[in-house]
Parts: structure tokens; C-alpha cells; sequence
């Protein structure tokens, strides 16, 4: 608080032509201090800067002073910190930059439970609310990055704004599919030569509009196998089906087409529903209630934390997945990873991956085709261990961490190659 420091001149004009990385070495060097600075309060930020009304909190104490980074400074972007498919993507990636030695920060414009396993990890967060607002301090603060990843096609706004940085190259990593057509415009105010897409499967590629093109960076987890649960023909089959309580992930479908099995059939069966119910799908949802309690076979189990929800694949025998759209659910790798055959149709992008040994098909939407499958795989019960363990051979081919991060490597060094004219200044 003694300190007195002097700014030669009452501004900074205009944009350095290099990258000046001043602010992402302050994190490094005194990520405690710019944490939570005692001398700088929340309520004097909020009478100082009225000119600045958006939450604003940076996570960085965790951090090592003394830790020399080597790699890459990478700014990773994600509409917001929850444990759903995209961020978890996010988080893998931010994880094998810091491994590689470079250092990455994960800016939100909200907070969520992943914030927590990114500190864990070692990693600096910011909640950063004016991304979503076109802010020139997020741009100031972004242009020193050797490399900025943005998360899902709901952050245009930001993309828009870092692609218009003469210094910065910008991933815009999609992980949507059918929506892509209506959310993406060859006219959005992107600067489309500082912007490479990049979209999780073939599926989802499809659905970019034209003149548009992206690369595929398939997704992959670290291996969390249980052992493989043998079916036994004196204890029900388990169909489980996971994922938020939506109508793009159709549990409307799978509760319609087990009604329509014999009664025998259900009754030496369980089927199980995992998943949170937002708000906006509380009418869809009651209406698929009111089916449900006439089938004392299903049960709905509400929304699990990650762990428990592994388990509970873990112990099911086949997980289906009924998504109208869906480009690379996470939980059909999670079933691969833990030997468990799925349910799919053609309109989910992992179904790219597998195939007639490791799973069933049917046509999407189709109820009459969903419960001809679930009755397939009753009847083929003694055969369900097998398909697991091809599925599980898949998995370790194409979804393993190990083999994302080769391809998450691969991308990045593609994308920074032609960093080598940019000058690179780091001070205090």
C-alpha cells in the first residue's frame, strides 16, 4: 500500500503490434495477489468502476510462483463451468496444456462445478461476465494468448471479437451439430482467415452451412474401466438411459417403446432414467411422468454426479441413447470405456465410431424400430458381454485421453505454426 507508481503520459494509445504479456505473467508470478488483493475489495471494484458492471472474479492463488512455464500460453473460452460434454472437453484440454508445460487459463462468463476441477488441476480460471458483451478489456486481455480456444457456437459474440486481432489465432471448437445451420453465418462479423473450425464428429460436420468448412477433433476421456458385470438369466437386463431432460434427447422415445414390449418381456427388465430437469422442460417431462406410472419397470433416479453415474453404468447392461441430434455424447463413450454395448440411431455422432458388434441401431425418432432393438438385445442377453468388450476395443482405439490428446496436439500445432513472425514480450 506504500507502493507509488508513475505512468509516463495519461494513456496508452492504440493496439501494440506484439504481444505484450504483461497481464498473463502477472497470473503466473502473482496469482495470489490478483486473487483477492485485501487493499482492493469487491465493493470498492463496484463504487470505482461503475463503468463496469459485470461479475468480474479471478482464480489464480492455486497457482505456483515459481513454476517455469514452457509451452504455449492458451486461452481457453467456454459458455459455462458446468460437468456437461463440451466443458468437460474443455477441461481435458486445458489439463494436457498445462502437462505439456504451457499454461492455460478458462474463462467463463459463468461459474459452475467444473471451476473447481480446474483448480484442482492447477489451472487459472476467470469469471468473466463482459465476454459476452463485446468488452474491450476482454480483448486486451485476450490478444497476448499464443492461441485462443472458444467452446460451442452459443460464444459467437467473442469469436467475432478475438478473430478481429491481427495477432491472435482462434479455434472455435463446435460441439453442436443440426443447430449449426441456423447459428452460423458466413456473415456474422467474423474475420473467417483468424478462425479455424472444428467439430467433434462427421455427423456434426454436415450441418455447417456452405463455404464454411472444419476439421474433426473427436473426443476422448481418461479410462475409468470397471469390471465387466456378467448377465445373469435370473436377474432383470438393465437399459439405462442418460442425459439432460430434453426433447433433443428423447426419453419421450424410450419410455414410448417400452410400453410397446410384451408385458413378459418388461417385467424381467429394468429401465432406468438419469438426468437433470431444467425448468423449460418441466411440461415435457410430466408428460412423460404420467406414462411412466403405469410401468413399474422404470425408474427415474434424477440427476447423479459424475462418479455415481459411471457406477450406475457400470452396473447396467446395455445404455441407450435416443438423442434426435446429438454430435458426440460423452456418456456412449463412457459406456464403451466401461464395456457396456449401446443403443443408437444414426443421428448420434458416436454411432461413427462403433458398429454392428459393439452396438444397436435404430432409425431416430422411430419408436416401433427403438423397442425392436431393446427387444433385440433382451433376446441376445448372453451375448451382451461380448459386444461390451468390442465395444471396449473401440473405445481404446479411438476414445482414449491418450488418443485425443495426439489429436488435440495435432490441431494446435497446425493452428500456432505460423506464429513465428510475431514478437513475444514478457515483463512486469
Amino acid at each position: 500500500p506504500y507502493s507509488l507508481l508513475r505512468h509516463i503520459g495519461n494513456h496508452s494509445w492504440a493496439a501494440k503490434p506484439y504481444k505484450y504479456k504483461a497481464d498473463i505473467y502477472a497470473l503466473k508470478r502473482w496469482g495470489k495477489f490478483v486473487s483477492k488483493d485485501p487493499y482492493f475489495t469487491t465493493s470498492m471494484k463496484q463504487v470505482l468502476y461503475n463503468d463496469f458492471r459485470f461479475d468480474y472474479r479471478i482464480y489464480a492463488d492455486h497457482l505456483d510462483p515459481k513454476k517455469h512455464y514452457t509451452g504455449l500460453d492458451v486461452l481457453f473460452v467456454s459458455h459455462q463451468l458446468s460437468l456437461t460434454g463440451a466443458p468437460m472437453m474443455l477441461f481435458y484440454a486445458a489439463c494436457i496444456v498445462r502437462k505439456s508445460g504451457g499454461f492455460p487459463v478458462v474463462v467463463s462468463p459463468t461459474d459452475g462445478p467444473l471451476r473447481d476441477m480446474l483448480v484442482n488441476a492447477g489451472i487459472a480460471v476467470i469469471i468473466d461476465e463482459s465476454i459476452d458483451h463485446n468488452h474491450f478489456l476482454f480483448e486486451n486481455f485476450a490478444r497476448n494468448f499464443d492461441l485462443a480456444i472458444i467452446n460451442t457456437v452459443s460464444l459467437n459474440k467473442a469469436v467475432s471479437q478475438l478473430s478481429r486481432i491481427p495477432i491472435l489465432k482462434t479455434i472455435w471448437w463446435l460441439h453442436e451439430a443440426e443447430s449449426l445451420t441456423d447459428c452460423l453465418d458466413r456473415d456474422m462479423g467474423i474475420v473467417w482467415e483468424k478462425v479455424s473450425l472444428y467439430c467433434v464428429s462427421n455427423y456434426a460436420k454436415q450441418f455447417l452451412p456452405n463455404k464454411l468448412t472444419a476439421k474433426i477433433l473427436r473426443n476422448g476421456i481418461p479410462d475409468e474401466s470397471a469390471q465387466l458385470r456378467t448377465v445373469a438369466e435370473d436377474k432383470p437386463v438393465t437399459f439405462l438411459i442418460a442425459g439432460t431432460i430434453e426433447f433433443r434427447k428423447g426419453q419421450d422415445i424410450f419410455v414410448d417403446a417400452i410400453a410397446l414390449l410384451p408385458k413378459h418381456v418388461r417385467a424381467k427388465c429394468r429401465f432406468v432414467i438419469v438426468g437433470k430437469l431444467w425448468k423449460p422442460w418441466q411440461k415435457y417431462w410430466e408428460k412423460i411422468e404420467k406414462k411412466i406410472e403405469f410401468f413399474p419397470e422404470i425408474e427415474y433416479v434424477g440427476s447423479l454426479e459424475h462418479s455415481p453415474l459411471l457406477h450406475m453404468i457400470s452396473t447396467a447392461d446395455v445404455l441407450v441413447c435416443c438423442s434426435r441430434d446429438d454430435p458426440a455424447p460423452l456418456v456412449v463413450v463412457e459406456a464403451a470405456m466401461l464395456s457396456k454395448p449401446s443403443i443408437l440411431n444414426e443421428r448420434i455422432g458416436s454411432a461413427e465410431v462403433l458398429d454392428a458388434q459393439s452396438c444397436f441401431m435404430f432409425e431416430c425418432g422411430n419408436v416401433q424400430s427403438l423397442a425392436e432393438q431393446i427387444l433385440a438385445a433382451y433376446r441376445q442377453r448372453a451375448h451382451l458381454p461380448d459386444m461390451g468388450l468390442a465395444a471396449r476395443l473401440l473405445f481404446e482405439k479411438e476414445w482414449t485421453i491418450e488418443a485425443f490428446e495426439k489429436r488435440f496436439w495435432a490441431a494446435i500445432s497446425e493452428e500456432t505454426c505460423a506464429k513465428t513472425n510475431i514478437d513475444f514480450i514478457e515483463t512486469a
